[in-house]
């Protein structure tokens, strides 16, 4: 099973998108969870990492489950604000 995170970041009535390398689409920020790495860590790392950009995770506002077989996905899905910022 593999456990991830995404964050949604609502920043003067825009929407933070990335445009992920591997599938060459425009998707929210996030990624995998490491092991004994809380959800709020995992998002703010994989947003550092992908934007530079500093947030503060807020609310959890959905959990998706994706079974095919031979894997199940679950991602926590949490709205976020932006803390500080070099975009």
């Amino acid at each position: 099973m593999i456990t991830g995170v995404i964050t949604c970041i609502h920043n003067e009535g825009k929407i933070l998108l990335i445009k992920r390398s591997d599938l060459k689409i425009w998707s929210l920020p996030g990624g995998m969870i490491k092991p004994n790495e809380s959800h709020y860590d995992a998002i703010i790392r994989e947003v550092l990492e992908e934007t530079n950009a500093q947030i503060v995770p807020q609310e959890l506002f959905g959990i998706y489950i994706r079974t095919i077989p031979f894997l199940e996905d679950t991602t926590f899905a949490y709205k976020s604000s932006i803390k500080k910022s070099k975009l």
